[in-house]
């Protein structure tokens, strides 16, 4: 790893239960348990980019010759925040560049693992709990819910675990389960995920249960990540969170299993490297040997090559903790044992870790630690805020001075000349002074400087963040949080969120840019105002209709029109005209299609399934697909009386009178769908069901619906809409079948000319490991395709006239709409973000903005919007709804996110610039509650 970016943890006082994922009351438990001690004043800090001066004036020495560091300086307002990532409660972070991986629960209660730009907070690509990996063969990230699974990819610290080695570039770890093949057993174990697009390098089983109550023991037990650098990944084996059984080491590279320890039986974790030793406990019965809770333990060194045991200070101490780790050294806490007297049972000392010899003994304060995973280890008195740190000698330095700690003891002379020691400084100076009743925190150690947090408390005024170096001098004051995560730009905190549940542990994670020497960080460029105008409808409905079971929905104003509908399944505008359509309240076998006057609501006509359209034909079809409207005639499909005829038909968008038909099948094994219509041109698939259980086949017609002539017929075909003068259609691998369910895997995407059928472009998945590719939506500006065997694995834009690609995202991508042709301005395209089996409720959108040239398209991942119900795009909105106090409000936002103007009176579910349709309730499913209404208002313009 790179030991320069990455923090260490301490090993004793609670990491795994850090100040990022508790209470209040449990706020520090990371660095230890706060001891409240009272101090007299409050010294301010002063701010400044080279360092503060007390109140002489004057600065501390920095000890052992060291330089200052260099000054440090922050954006003042932060580039981004956990919640654009979906994020109710960040975990742990860490920083690579211009990329960040954090960790965290989302809003539905579901682990996600999140790669993003570090500049922009772009998300690049997600891992949540029970999603398949990219690449896996079926397997899928392990843990699906909250709690400690959130923890499931990060290691002892929390922190994800990042490897920069890899030969095809870095990888985060995580575990992962897959199924076997009777669908009860899983396989568990650990795989490296590309962080460029979250690709399975490699991945190896560690549990594998027998069938049956044999393998119930296997079943239960857990995997920990627990360190890692660029040769090995230290894996827990237990049967809970708090007993360890083994503790595998794993080759970075490939995963390959290098070693095994079992502890001899006893409870014991093998859980922090330290160049060529691995350290740990034995004896852990109450918790893991990182929480303060754990008990009755002894520290122990295996070697990190083979494995073998080192030394074991069982022994020595009554008990004994690892409170940090850099290599060659560590800082134990221990209680008994040698050099302890009656009234000093607990004592604080540093070893040798390559022998377990104890070098030096610190004053018992400094029982709480951090390192910065290199050579600086820094310690803080929870009670008072004061500091020590200590350096450790470079590897194969045996010279070094005799080391000194204020007010502790020196080292052991014994040792004998030219032998190295652990050097060991107490700060003159406590950057942060909370006054009496304070309680204070080390966050973390990076470039040679020390993050304090402290005060009264989290949530109280007074409470500060600053950054030190060894002298206890402050570098940089009132720093936005708990310092995180770090790269050369970028900074990591984390905060309270902005509305804080006073009962809720959730902290949020805030970027900012950083910088050292004397120039300061560009502050984020000031977001322009939306482009888009908000909808500007009138203040009162022209009409209003509703459905439900029961009757009438209450809400609807005085006046309302009756439907006689039980639900609703479509509504649109189209011809001029406003078309609905619905199963009847009073019969659920019978739908009804009505034509009504946009403006008055007046019905023209309706027609019910089942019921004479003339020539013997019967209503029949999908009525919840959009309305196709050819020459002032609405098309629908049809069945025959006493036939297993199946085509489409014109009805006179007048009086509902039929114009014609065309008929396109004769099969009760055929089933025909009408797909769209442009100008005077009709296109149909038919779908034919396989014998012994084959995939369906599928082929796409053209026709003129003036002429009923045939235009085109292509087999393996199927349709998925107009765009201009071309069709695009699926096609699968065979040439012959449907893509999707009843049919076989995505193949490849095709446009045909609409009139004559012949291919102008064919795109095929060309992304490395991806095979196949399906249509997700196809608008007048975009063509949206998933790639994958079910098109959920990533997903491209193309250009409809040429299949060009214009922009891809890793993020799986279910369904989209919008994208129609607003003049002189960029076309807005919504899609929701997810994957097929994957919860609802943590589904988000995401904005595709297609340029007024149709060149270039910018899309947009909103995970922030990932409480909202339903997202889609009418005009230029993308449009979505929230529930708060059991109180539904509609709202439209621009291609950003951005809220633009007041809550509308409805979902607004089209409009052609004049009127607009909006809803309320579900359309398109069974109504839940008072059923589900639409209103038609004056509406000017499209955004």
């Amino acid at each position: 790893m790179s030991t320069g970016e990455r923090v260490r943890g301490n090993g004793s006082g609670g990491t795994m239960n850090d100040a990022r994922s508790t209470a209040e009351g449990t706020h520090d438990r990371r660095v230890g348990r706060l001891v409240t001690a009272a101090l007299a004043g409050l010294v301010a800090l002063l701010l400044a980019v080279t360092g503060c001066t007390s109140g002489d004036g004057g600065r501390a020495e920095l000890p052992d010759g060291d330089k200052a560091p260099r000054p440090i300086s922050y954006a003042e307002k932060a580039l981004w925040t956990g919640r654009d990532l979906g994020l109710k409660r960040t975990v742990g972070a860490v920083l690579r560049g211009r990329t960040a991986v954090v960790t965290g629960d989302t809003a539905a209660h579901r682990s996600r693992l999140a790669v993003a730009d570090a500049e922009t907070g772009e998300l690049r690509w997600y891992a949540d709990g029970g999603d398949p990996l990219r690449g896996g063969d079926g397997a899928v990230v392990a843990g699906e819910y909250e709690s400690y699974l959130a923890r499931q990819f990060g290691d002892a610290d929390g922190r994800p675990v990042v490897l920069d080695g890899a030969d095809d570039g870095p990888v985060v770890l995580v575990p992962y389960s897959e199924e076997r093949e009777n669908g009860e057993e899983k396989v568990r174990g650990i795989a490296a995920l590309s962080l460029k697009d979250g690709r399975v390098g490699w991945k190896r089983p560690l549990l594998r249960p027998k069938a049956g109550d044999a393998g119930d023991d296997v079943r239960d037990q857990v995997l920990t990540l627990l360190d890692a650098d660029d040769g090995t990944v230290l894996v827990g084996v237990g049967a809970d969170k708090k007993t360890a059984l083994r503790t595998v080491a794993l080759r970075a590279s490939d995963g390959k299993v290098r070693w095994e320890y079992d502890g001899e039986g006893s409870a014991s974790w093998a859980y922090r490297l330290a160049g060529d030793t691995v350290l740990g406990s034995s004896g852990n019965t109450e918790g893991v040997p990182w929480e303060e809770e754990s008990r009755q333990s002894a520290v122990l060194a295996l070697d990190a090559h083979t494995g073998k045991a080192k030394w074991d200070l069982g022994d020595r101490y009554d008990t004994s903790r690892l409170a940090a780790v850099v290599p060659g050294r560590a800082v134990l806490v221990t209680e008994g044992g040698s050099g302890s007297g009656p009234e000093e049972l607990s004592r604080v000392v540093t070893v040798d870790t390559r022998t377990g010899r104890e070098l030096q003994e610190l004053d018992g304060k400094f029982r709480t630690c951090r390192s910065d995973g290199a050579s600086l280890i820094g310690c803080i008195d929870t009670g008072d805020g004061s500091l020590a740190t200590l350096r450790a000698p470079a590897s194969g330095d045996r010279k070094g001075d005799a080391a000194s700690a204020k007010g502790r003891g020196e080292a052991d002379s014994a040792e004998g000349k030219g032998k190295a020691a652990f050097k060991a400084v107490e700060a003159e100076r406590k950057p942060v002074d909370g006054g009496d009743g304070a309680s204070y925190s080390l966050d973390a150690v990076h470039g040679d400087r020390l993050y304090v947090s402290g005060g009264k408390g989290i949530r109280e005024e007074g409470y500060r963040h600053a950054a030190a170096d060894r002298a206890g001098n402050v570098l940089r004051d009132e720093l936005p949080g708990e310092a995180l995560a770090f790269s050369s730009r970028y900074t990591a905190f984390l905060t309270l969120p902005e509305r804080q549940d006073t009962v809720s542990d959730a902290r949020d994670l805030v970027v900012h840019r950083a910088a050292t020497g004397e120039q300061r960080p560009p502050e984020p460029r000031k977001e322009r105002s939306p482009e888009v105008t908000p909808v500007e409808h009138g203040d009162r409905p022209l009409w209003s209709t509703g459905a439900g079971r029961n009757g009438m929905p209450q809400d609807l104003p005085e006046g309302a029109l009756d439907s006689g509908l039980g639900t609703l399944q479509r509504v649109d505008l189209a011809g001029g005209v406003v078309i609905y359509a619905g199963e009847l309240r009073e019969d659920d076998d019978v739908f009804r299609i009505v034509v009504a006057d946009p403006r008055t609501g007046k019905e023209r006509w309706h027609r019910d399934t089942g019921k004479d359209l003339g020539e013997g034909l019967r209503l029949g079809g999908n009525l919840s697909i959009r309305s196709a409207v050819v020459g002032g005639e609405l098309v629908v499909e049809y069945g025959k009386e006493d036939s297993e005829e199946e085509g489409i038909a014109g009805l006179s968008l007048r009086d509902g009178k039929l114009k014609w038909r065309i008929r396109l099948s004769d099969t009760e094994r055929e089933t025909a769908s009408l797909e769209g219509s442009s100008g005077s041109t009709v296109i149909t698939t038919v779908t034919g069901r396989a014998d012994g259980g084959g995939a369906d086949r599928v082929r796409t017609l053209a026709h003129d619906a003036k002429s009923g002539r045939k235009l085109w017929e292509a087999d393996g075909l199927g349709a998925r809409g107009i765009t201009g003068e071309l069709v695009v259609a699926d096609r699968a691998a065979d040439g012959r079948s449907k893509v999707g369910y009843g049919g076989k895997d995505s193949g490849s995407v095709v446009a045909v000319g609409l009139r004559d059928g012949r291919k102008k472009w064919s795109y095929e998945a060309k992304e490395q490991g991806t095979t196949g590719a399906r249509t997700r939506s196809v608008s007048d500006r975009a063509v949206i395709v998933g790639l994958g065997a079910d098109g959920s694995e990533s997903s491209v834009v193309l250009t409809p006239d040429s299949g060009r690609r214009l922009t891809r995202t890793l993020i799986p991508l279910l369904a989209c709409n919008g994208g129609e042709e607003v003049r002189g301005k960029s076309a807005l395209v919504v899609c929701t973000a997810g994957r097929t089996g994957g919860l609802t409720a943590n589904r988000f959108p995401v904005t595709v903005e297609i340029a007024a040239d149709g060149r270039k398209a910018t899309l947009r991942t909103l995970p922030r919007l990932a409480a909202l119900d339903g997202y889609g795009a009418t005009g230029r909105w993308l449009l979505a709804a929230t529930d708060r106090r059991d109180e539904t409000k509609y709202y439209a936002y621009d291609a950003r996110g951005r809220r633009v103007g007041k809550a509308l009176p409805g979902w607004l579910q089209e409009t052609d610039g004049t009127y607009g349709i909006f809803t309320r309730g579900d359309i398109g499913l069974e109504p839940i509650g008072s059923g589900s209404a639409f209103e038609i208002r004056e509406l000017r313009g499209r955004g």
